[in-house]
């Protein structure tokens, strides 16, 4: 190869799977030979050959190849040495050898080893073994159809891309990256290819790389703080999804920006190519260094934003909480949009409510209702342990989100079933007055045991600092909602006249008094947090 292929100026993109098969790619000898399954073949066949152009899919996108330039040892251009891809490279080679059957390579990609004893496979070995095997796949799964083989040709050769990430490493560092990428097959995360595809060096008119820019370096920055904040558990944990996994928290910021063209995501690299087309779709005269940027200042003043509401305590209260009921971040976005931060907080303030199973009515008898096993009542429950959290002060002022998003929860019955009879007086156990939210590894050793033998058990459970117990759970048992019958609407101070007692002074026991100073002492928490 004597020319300087013109793909020497891409460091990130997409290259359409026949632009490939006009240059030279080298396997390092460090790589292992080719390894694919019946079964990795067969995915590849079934999802190019099916693909359908569509309004949100205008190719299909393979995963990344990581490429390094390489010279000759006459310092002349020798090709491209795969650092990662082989795989899907060679498994290309095959197809379209197979599929050229008049002999003719003209749409073959062109590999070889870099050392030549390689080039010639010998036969019996491991890698004529892998090789003859995804040929065989190949041949049978072309013989199911005709009009299936031209499909797979068209789609392969011209509605096919994959990702193309060029590293200047040396050739030490490209086996680093190498052993990094096959390291348990970590693969390259759509947060490095956007953030490469952002910080790309300006193409000077001569074709040569230029220098990052002030701009460019302020990105770099700005993205290494952004990473850095939210890796803190407490932010993470408030803002994260449960639903969704992703390599890079950075992620969750572009799944945002680009959520209306993520609805039917393409593969699992769609976060990459919706930031790619882009910034292709917006051209500036300042070339596609002006779109990176602002692309970048959308992304950034939206984690301000979130970053915002994190660090106002109603707002963290307010969000925190309706994340646990399901509310998705887009949701909470929209219900921001052109409002000031009171309106949003009102706003925020009537779904809450809304949460709880309260519209326009009174708490204090919609709540009446509420009974153990209805997700009702876990919701009002949840909302008193982050009301008390917010009103208490210092450091425990904040409810951990991140700590209630990895704990399973269950209620528990403060007096314990056991105790209780066919009479209709004991209905006052399913009441809320007689629930608490409890992690559902602690839950589960209460079983049938008395209230003072839980307290006991949950006082030392608490005590290490792995564990936790929600504020108002433990207030319950430690009894430390002192509530006095003035404090109460006269309709709740007749019903606590008329209760038993009997337990109310008493540290060891838990009674249908006690549960109705409880369940004030609940709703005085949520209308205070909600300023009602």
């Amino acid at each position: 190869m004597s020319e300087i292929s013109d793909l020497h100026g891409l460091s990130i993109g997409t290259v359409p799977v026949h632009r490939l098969t006009i240059e030279q790619f080298l396997i390092p000898d460090y790589q292992r030979g080719y390894r694919w399954t019946k079964q990795q073949v067969e995915d590849l066949l079934t999802d190019v050959s099916s693909f359908k152009v569509s309004a949100g899919a205008g190719f299909y996108c393979l995963q990344p190849i990581v490429v390094r330039w390489q010279k000759d040892s006459n310092g002349l251009p020798a090709g491209w040495q795969v650092v990662d891809g082989q795989q899907r490279l060679t498994t290309i080679w095959h197809i379209l050898d197979t599929l050229d059957s008049d002999g003719e390579a003209a749409h073959r990609v062109p590999l070889r080893y870099a050392t030549a004893a390689r080039d010639a496979v010998a036969a019996g070995s491991l890698e004529d073994v892998y090789r003859r095997g995804a040929l065989e796949t190949i041949r049978k799964w072309l013989l199911k159809d005709t009009k299936v083989c031209n499909a797979l040709k068209e789609n392969l050769l011209n509605k096919t891309q994959v990702i193309w990430y060029q590293t200047t490493d040396t050739d030490e560092a490209a086996q680093a990256v190498f052993a990094r990428l096959n390291a348990g097959k970590i693969p390259l995360t759509n947060s490095e290819l956007i953030k490469a595809l952002l910080l790309k060096r300006p193409t000077q008119v001569d074709g040569k790389q230029g220098d990052y820019t002030a701009q460019q370096l302020q990105i770099a920055t700005d993205w290494d703080w952004i990473e850095a904040e939210s890796a803190r558990p407490e932010l993470w944990g408030w803002l994260k999804q449960p639903e969704k996994k992703m390599a890079g928290r950075i992620e969750l910021l572009f799944e945002l920006h680009f959520r209306q063209s993520l609805n039917q995501p393409r593969t699992s690299y769609a976060l990459f190519e919706a930031t790619r087309e882009w910034l292709q779709q917006n051209p500036s005269n300042q070339a596609s260094e002006a779109a990176a940027i602002a692309l970048w200042q959308h992304i950034k003043n939206l984690f301000l934003r979130l970053h915002g509401w994190f660090e106002d305590t109603d707002l963290y209260h307010r969000i925190g909480f309706l994340r646990i009921t399901g509310t998705t971040l887009p949701k909470l976005l929209d219900m921001a949009a052109g409002k000031t931060k009171s309106d949003f907080r009102d706003t925020l303030t009537k779904s809450v409510w809304q949460a709880v199973g309260v519209e326009d009515g009174d708490p204090d008898v919609e709540w009446d209702a509420c009974a153990y096993g209805e997700r009702r009542t876990r919701q009002v429950l949840t909302l008193h342990n982050v009301a008390a959290a917010w009103a208490s002060t210092g450091t425990s002022g904040r409810y951990p989100f991140y700590r209630h998003h990895n704990t399973e929860w269950s209620l528990e019955h403060i007096h314990p079933q056991s105790a209780r009879t066919d009479n209709a007086a004991d209905n006052w156990m399913d009441s809320l007055g007689n629930l608490a939210l409890l992690p559902n590894s602690l839950n589960k050793s209460l079983q049938d045991i008395s209230f003072d033998q839980k307290r006991a058990q949950i006082i030392e459970w608490s005590l290490s600092a792995v564990n936790f117990v929600p504020p108002a759970t433990r207030d319950a048992f430690l009894k430390a909602h002192l509530i006095s019958p003035e404090q109460m609407p006269p309709e709740r101070a007749i019903a606590f006249a008329t209760a038993d007692h009997s337990a109310l002074a008493g540290w060891r026991s838990w009674s249908e008094a006690d549960g109705l100073v409880y369940q004030e002492a609940m709703r005085q928490a949520i209308k205070k947090f909600l300023n009602e």
